[in-house]
């Protein structure tokens, strides 16, 4: 039996283990900094930022990496920084919590934004 989904990025943060928390709320507030006149919430599960119908940009921590879900456009306008980093497919993965490069997760948020 698998646990309900959260219903709010509250409730969601509250059920990761405290090393993941502490993870996915930094990216909350970086979300949360540079993602003005975005809405929050939960989206397919994990927290999400939208404004309007294709603006859209959310996080996860998955059971071997924490995870960015953002557009092509976004990805693509990080193509050099992401060289050496699991990403594809729509989303950037890392594998290691210890060594997120917090520059870069700031920049996809900033590019979502612009």
């Amino acid at each position: 039996m698998t646990a309900a989904p959260a219903k709010s990025v509250e409730a969601y943060l509250e059920a990761l283990p405290e090393d993941r928390r502490a993870v996915i709320a930094r990216m909350r507030e970086i979300a949360l900094r540079t993602l003005p006149g975005f809405s929050e919430g939960m989206e397919y599960g994990i927290p999400y930022y939208r404004r309007g119908p294709h603006d859209a940009i959310g996080f996860s921590s998955r059971a071997q990496y924490v995870a960015i879900y953002a557009g092509e456009n976004v990805l693509s306008a990080h193509r050099r920084p992401l060289e050496g980093h699991d990403a594809g497919n729509g989303c950037v993965r890392f594998a290691r919590i210890d060594a997120i490069d917090w520059a870069l997760v700031e920049s996809l948020f900033r590019t979502a934004s612009a």
